[in-house]
């Protein structure tokens, strides 16, 4: 798949063609992690996607970039789990990524997709609870 394709999405990047995407998202994906306020450095995800330890995900809509995604698998005290580690884009499209993340997430044998992100996602995402809330205080 090459940039600029006609494609719906989303659209998983294979490892080896994420540095050909990486430039049309990055800012995106920043500023995500920026209003996230998880504190992950934009670079460990590029590391990461790099790496093939982390997915990058696109929802294009004729020759533009709507939504991009990146997941991550993990285990967490014994439960797999795809955690959505930044969402950007266009917010109606980006929600509408997340039953192919989610079919994803099972397909992997994931228990659980989880989120950690701005409290708003809270009232926009059917069948998402709140388990725990992060708390921070700057010393």
């Amino acid at each position: 798949m090459k940039p600029g394709a006609d494609i719906s999405g989303p659209y998983c990047v294979a490892p080896a063609d994420v540095e050909k995407w990486w430039p049309f998202v990055a800012d995106r994906i920043a500023l995500a992690l920026r209003r996230g306020g998880a504190g992950t450095p934009v670079e460990a995800v590029a590391r990461d996607l790099a790496a093939g330890t982390a997915l990058l995900w696109l929802a294009i809509e004729g020759t533009g970039i709507v939504g991009a995604a990146v997941t991550a698998l993990g285990v967490v005290h014994g439960v797999r789990r795809c955690e959505l580690v930044a969402f950007a884009g266009q917010f109606e499209r980006c929600r509408a990524m997340l039953p192919a993340l989610e079919r994803y997430a099972r397909d992997e044998g994931c228990e659980a997709m989880r989120i950690m992100g701005r409290p708003g996602w809270r009232r926009e995402l059917d069948g998402y609870s709140e388990p725990f809330v992060t708390l921070d205080k700057r010393l």
